[in-house]
């Protein structure tokens, strides 16, 4: 069976555009920040003796400095590996990944309109389906903070975050 070229261009463009959908699903990263991470925005925790990473970088809309903890080894495996000045993901563009997620829903028969930006939503309900706690979701998503008491009064710490993912999301 002899496939041409384009055939095997199209599967590693659906492979990025799903390598990069998913990680923007666990991280709530918008299309504009999966292309500015590099490795230099991992920054390793240790917590009971044990190694973990925090996405440290800041939100493109309202500059907002965000953090994530990767407490999943599935999503450590979308990273790869790389040298701090390069870029874990390198994304076509929003409108050729959105075409490439209707493709991937019409070969499933999965009948739901998807888009990049819905990997933010996706994010923040498995979030709240988990019972992260509101303030520490917010943070990782990079939302400005409110006025609120609560907002005034919560001062989170990195380990916080971290503990509250491997609390919520992998238990």
């Amino acid at each position: 069976m002899d496939l041409e070229p384009d055939y095997w261009v199209g599967m590693l463009r659906i492979m990025q555009v799903l390598r990069n959908f998913l990680f923007s699903c666990y991280t709530s990263l918008s299309y504009a920040e999966i292309d500015t991470v590099t490795y230099a925005d991992l920054k390793k925790y240790t917590i009971d003796q044990k190694e973990y990473l925090l996405l440290c970088n800041r939100r493109v809309k309202n500059k907002m400095d965000y953090k994530i903890p990767i407490v999943s080894d599935k999503v450590k495996e979308l990273l790869g590996t790389g040298k701090d000045f390069q870029k874990i993901f390198i994304p076509i563009t929003n409108q050729v990944s959105n075409r490439y997620l209707k493709k991937i829903m019409k070969d499933l028969n999965i009948e739901k309109k998807i888009t990049f930006h819905r990997a933010r939503h996706s994010s923040r309900t498995i979030a709240a389906r988990k019972g992260i706690q509101d303030n520490i979701a917010e943070r990782m998503m990079g939302h400005a903070e409110g006025n609120d008491i609560k907002d005034i009064y919560t001062h989170l710490h990195d380990e916080d975050i971290i503990r509250e993912m491997l609390n919520k999301w992998i238990a």
